[in-house]
């Protein structure tokens, strides 16, 4: 298994600098929520199932967002640009760039 990096806080002004500079090109979050709810409902997440949402963090470290939906569940990993679905027993159905969705794109069946 592949290990998750995590944006420490402890990073350098740098490496700060880098990430705001790739902000522009990344998705809006709403966008990224709305194609997260997609994707749920798609892999057979309830469309009327409320979303909730929680904050990802190891040992003090920012490490991204948990999204449920139903059972099903989402983890958008924002530094590495990816989200990744699974299943209501945890396998991992999908793993998505949501930078290659444009506005207006649907995925495709």
């Amino acid at each position: 298994n592949r290990s998750v990096r995590c944006i420490s806080r402890n990073r350098s002004k740098l490496m700060i600098a880098s990430l705001i500079g790739r902000m522009d090109a990344s998705p809006h979050p709403t966008r990224v929520r709305n194609l997260i709810d997609e994707l749920l409902v798609e892999y057979g997440a309830p469309r009327n199932a409320e979303r909730r949402e929680s904050l990802l963090i190891h040992e003090g470290t920012y490490c991204g967002h948990r999204i449920r939906k139903g059972d099903f569940q989402a983890v958008w990993f924002i530094e590495e640009d990816q989200v990744k679905i699974f299943a209501p027993d945890g396998r991992l159905l999908d793993a998505v760039k949501p930078s290659s969705y444009s506005v207006d794109s649907q995925r495709a069946a």
